[in-house]
């Protein structure tokens, strides 16, 4: 996570870190939320009525395939955030009320 909490901070104008960082942790929380919550709907919407290991086990394996595709999809979002900080780089950072934020 590091990584990812500096590609945003280092974009955002030193005034504004503050603010920037307590949207990060809320957006992370509820991030964290929505994933937990999205995973064990796919479980138990999996699993159903069913008991014993083989309905069990299905599910999990539906639920980890899941969990799976999304940190794949936050991968290629946070690799295309940093493409984009790369080139908002040359222009420095940029005030959180500006107009011209990208």
């Amino acid at each position: 996570m590091p990584p990812l909490i500096n590609l945003v901070l280092r974009s955002v104008a030193t005034d504004d870190a503050g603010s920037a960082s307590g949207a990060l942790v809320t957006a992370q929380q509820v991030g964290n939320a929505l994933g937990v919550a999205l995973v064990g709907a796919v479980f138990f919407g999996r699993l159903g009525d069913g008991t014993g290991p083989g309905p069990y086990g299905l599910a999990f394996a539906t639920a980890c395939a899941v969990q799976g595709a999304l940190a794949l999809i936050a991968a290629a979002l946070v690799w295309r955030a940093g493409a984009h900080a790369t080139a908002r780089a040359v222009r420095g950072p940029v005030a959180l009320g500006s107009r011209t934020a990208a």
